[in-house]
């Protein structure tokens, strides 16, 4: 069982510590200054914040350069938080589709030459544990696996306290292994004629049914661990929430863990637009909740992927992708029905029914980063001239206007489509 505590590896800890690291170095008060005038500048639209932005990047990032060459520095937490700090400004900024792919690169290089036992204590833990991902995403782009799946990068940075490895870090240590099973699949069925060191088909289907099996123990000690932590609601009850007009904004809200939709006054509900699709949103107990279950369903949705493929039997949409082997993993009728959907389209609708909690006001603009890999995955599963479809690039198109965020604009093509579907889409 996983203990109910808010995750620590959000980025504003080691931002702040960053800030103040006892270096020579200048670099970390350089990026986190760069990234601050840049997320300023975006959010509320002023040019010239972001001109000066531009103007602070490029000093931090002549700065970083001359620390990486100095064998005092290169190690050094400072230099590592800058340089995550640089990957976000490129994801704010969004001046280059592939800029944040170059930082989260060169971030994941840092952390290996670190080793793992660099990053058993705060703040470098919790700097390791925010950048996991986005350092697993670099590895999907280049069609290679990461050194993130040895086992001693999923054990050695918790050793020294277990219980501070929570639900969500189990479920980027199966994340972890999906890159080179992606990669491996990719050189098997699209390069036949370089398949020396390849695994064979029957190899890799293996492992992509045992990753689908970790995934389903993973959700069951989830459910144990947060029994009723979600619930479905009426969509005007979630705008409600961030709808001054109605009595109910969230910074003034005490928000129920548990709410209760038929108790809430007419006055407090905001009618949805006209375009939600959606009978009913997902309404969870916090925000880690939410962003456990979307990338759940986010590797539910790509194993199965890779598994049909390897079955040589991905004809239609991946829509259409169903589990061929659920009732053998299953015990019983009612865990086929708990851990198995019928479609990924279920799992990207769930993943889409979730996407208004996590923009609640209070959950602030860092959720943006939460919603961009589940977006992508959830709109390649779902037909693009569906109205769900229409709704989730109007949303990103939303979020890329209000969220300060310039890479949501873009999310739809956050990640290579040879690697999530054949479907292509931008918002406009």
């Amino acid at each position: 069982m996983w203990a109910n505590t808010m995750h620590r590896d959000a980025p504003g800890l080691w931002l702040h510590e960053s800030s103040k690291v006892g270096t020579i170095s200048m670099t970390p008060v350089l990026s986190t200054n760069a990234l601050a005038a840049a997320f300023f500048g975006r959010r509320h639209k002023q040019t010239s914040v972001c001109v000066e932005a531009a103007e602070k990047y490029g000093h931090a990032l002549r700065s970083l350069k001359s620390d990486l060459d100095d064998p005092n520095e290169v190690w050094s937490f400072g230099t590592l938080a800058a340089a995550s700090a640089l990957s976000l400004y490129e994801l704010v900024m969004f001046t280059s589709a592939t800029g944040w792919i170059h930082h989260a690169g060169g971030v994941g290089k840092l952390i290996e030459a670190r080793g793992p036992w660099l990053h058993k204590d705060s703040p470098s833990k919790e700097l390791f544990t925010w950048t996991r991902v986005s350092i697993v995403l670099q590895a999907i782009m280049a069609n290679r696996g990461t050194f993130l799946s040895q086992q001693m990068w999923k054990t050695v940075p918790w050793e020294d306290d277990l219980p501070s490895k929570g639900c969500i870090d189990y479920l980027v240590d199966i994340f972890c292994g999906l890159p080179q099973l992606l990669a491996e699949t990719d050189a098997r069925l699209s390069r036949p004629d370089r398949l020396q060191g390849v695994p064979s088909t029957g190899e890799l289907r293996f492992r992509a049914s045992c990753m689908l099996t970790e995934l389903r123990e993973w959700r069951k000690t989830w459910d144990e661990s947060f029994p009723h932590c979600y619930h479905e609601v009426p969509p005007e009850f979630i705008y409600a929430l961030n709808s001054p007009k109605h009595g109910y904004h969230s910074k003034s809200l005490s928000y129920p863990r548990e709410p209760r939709p038929d108790k809430m006054p007419s006055s407090c509900t905001a009618p949805p637009p006209k375009s939600c699709p959606f009978d009913t949103f997902i309404y969870y107990s916090d925000l880690w909740r939410a962003y456990e279950l979307c990338l759940y369903n986010v590797l539910q949705i790509l194993t199965l992927r890779t598994y049909m493929q390897l079955l040589k039997d991905a004809e239609g949409p991946i829509a259409e992708f169903t589990c061929p082997w659920r009732d053998q993993l299953a015990s019983s009728p009612d865990e086929i029905s708990l851990y198995f959907k019928t479609t990924t389209r279920e799992w990207a609708l769930e993943i889409c029914r979730s996407m208004q909690y996590m923009l609640l006001d209070r959950h602030g603009s860092i959720t943006t980063f939460f919603i961009l890999v589940p977006a992508r995955v959830a709109y390649d599963s779902l037909n693009p001239m569906s109205q769900e479809a229409a709704w989730l690039a109007g949303f990103l198109k939303d979020l890329s206007d209000n969220s300060g965020f310039g890479v949501s604009r873009n999310a739809l093509r956050f990640l290579p489509n040879r690697q999530m579907s054949t479907s292509t889409f931008e918002v406009s």
